[in-house]
C-alpha cells in the first residue's frame, strides 16, 4: 500500500523533465549529432554524455529555486537584480528563444517536405498555424492545462523514442566502437574540427530559456499536489514538501534526460554507422534523409522525416511556453502563449 502511495505521489511530479528534455531533441541537436557522427564516427558520444551530466547539474539548481523560493528564474531575476541588468537578461532571453523557435520550426518544415512534398514557406506556415491551435488550450496557471501540455510532450518524445529504436535495428551497430566512444578521449581537443563540433553539441545541449522554464513548472506543484485538503501548513510540514519537491522533480528530470541521451546518441550512432565508413559528410538535414535512403531504404528514410517532425512540434511547443514564462517573469507582462 505504501508503494502504491509513493509511486502516485512520485506520477504526481512527472511531466517537467519530459517538457525540459524537449529541448535537448530539437532540430538544431539533430544537425549538430549528425554532423559529429558524420565527420568523427563515435568519437564524440563522450561529449554527449558530460553535455547531459552538466544539463542535470544545472536543471537541479533550477528546481531547488523554484522549489524553496516559489518563484521562477524571471521573477527572481526581476526581484533580486537592477532594472538595467534584468531588462538586458529579458531581451537576450527572448533573442534566444526566437533563434531556437527559428530552428525547431524550419526543421518541422523541412520534415513535411521530406514527407509530403509540401514547399517550406508552407510547412513554415503549418508549422506555426498547429503550434498556435495548441497552445490556445493552454493557461499557465491551470494545473490541469500544464498537465496536458506535459502529457502531449511525453507522447511526441516517445514517439520519437521509438522512431530511434526502428533506426537502429535497421543500423545493426558496432557494440564495442560505441562503448569506446563513451571513453574520454584527448582526441577530441586534439583537432580543431573535433573542437568546433564539441562546442557545438555543448551549446545545443545546455539550453538558457529551460532553465526559467523548469524553475516555474517545478513551484507549481510543491503546493498543489502536497497540501491537498490541508488548512494549516506548519515548519515541519513546509520542510518536508520542499525536500519532497526537490527530490521528485530531479528523479522526474534525470529519467527524462536519460531518455533525451538516448535518443541524441542513436542520431550520432544511425549517422556514424551510415555516413563515416563510406565518408559521407552531412551538410544539412536533407542530405541525411537522402544519404539513409541509399544505403538503408525509404522505410528508414520516412522514419527519420517523422522523427524530424515529432522533435520540432514538441520543441517548439516547449520554447515558446518559455518564451512567455520569461515575459511574465521579467517585465510582468501576462500574454497566452499562443499570441
Amino acid at each position: 500500500m505504501d508503494l502504491l502511495i509513493s509511486i502516485k505521489k512520485f506520477l504526481s511530479f512527472v511531466g517537467p523533465g519530459y517538457v525540459i528534455a524537449v529541448g535537448y531533441l530539437d532540430p538544431g541537436n539533430w544537425a549538430t549529432d549528425l554532423s559529429a557522427g558524420s565527420q568523427f564516427g563515435y568519437q564524440l558520444l563522450f561529449v554527449l554524455f558530460f553535455s547531459n551530466i552538466m544539463t542535470i547539474i544545472l536543471q537541479s539548481l533550477s528546481i531547488k529555486l523554484g522549489a524553496v523560493t516559489g518563484l521562477d528564474l524571471a521573477q527572481a531575476c526581476k526581484m533580486f537584480l537592477p532594472k538595467y541588468i534584468n531588462y538586458t537578461l529579458y531581451i537576450l532571453c527572448e533573442i534566444s528563444i526566437i533563434a531556437c523557435d527559428l530552428a525547431d520550426v524550419i526543421g518541422s518544415a523541412m520534415a513535411l517536405k521530406l514527407l509530403f512534398s509540401i514547399p517550406l514557406p508552407w510547412g513554415v506556415a503549418i508549422t506555426g498555424l498547429d503550434v498556435m491551435i495548441l497552445l490556445l488550450f493552454y493557461r499557465g496557471n491551470d494545473m490541469r492545462a500544464a498537465r496536458i501540455l506535459e502529457s502531449l510532450v511525453m507522447i511526441l518524445i516517445g514517439a520519437v523514442g521509438i522512431c530511434f529504436i526502428i533506426e537502429l535495428i535497421y543500423s545493426k551497430p558496432d557494440g564495442k566502437e560505441i562503448l569506446k566512444g563513451f571513453l574520454p578521449s584527448s582526441k577530441i581537443f586534439s583537432n580543431s574540427s573535433t573542437l568546433y563540433i564539441t562546442i557545438g553539441i555543448i551549446g545545443a545541449t545546455v539550453m538558457p530559456h529551460n532553465l526559467y522554464l523548469h524553475s516555474h513548472l517545478v513551484k507549481a506543484r510543491k503546493y498543489r499536489e502536497q497540501t491537498k485538503g490541508l488548512k494549516v501548513i506548519d515548519k515541519e510540514k513546509f520542510n518536508k514538501v520542499i525536500k519532497n519537491t526537490i527530490r521528485l522533480s530531479i528523479i522526474d528530470l534525470i529519467i527524462a534526460l536519460i531518455f533525451a541521451l538516448f535518443i541524441n546518441v542513436s542520431i550520432l550512432i544511425v549517422s556514424a554507422k551510415f555516413y563515416y565508413n563510406k565518408h559521407k559528410e552531412i551538410a544539412n538535414l536533407f542530405d541525411s534523409y537522402d544519404l539513409l535512403k541509399e544505403f538503408v531504404g525509404q522505410t528508414a528514410a520516412t522514419i527519420f522525416a517523422l522523427a524530424l517532425l515529432l522533435s520540432g512540434q514538441s520543441s517548439t511547443l516547449s520554447a515558446t511556453v518559455a518564451g512567455q514564462i520569461i515575459m511574465e517573469g521579467f517585465i510582468g507582462l501576462k500574454l497566452t502563449p499562443w499570441l
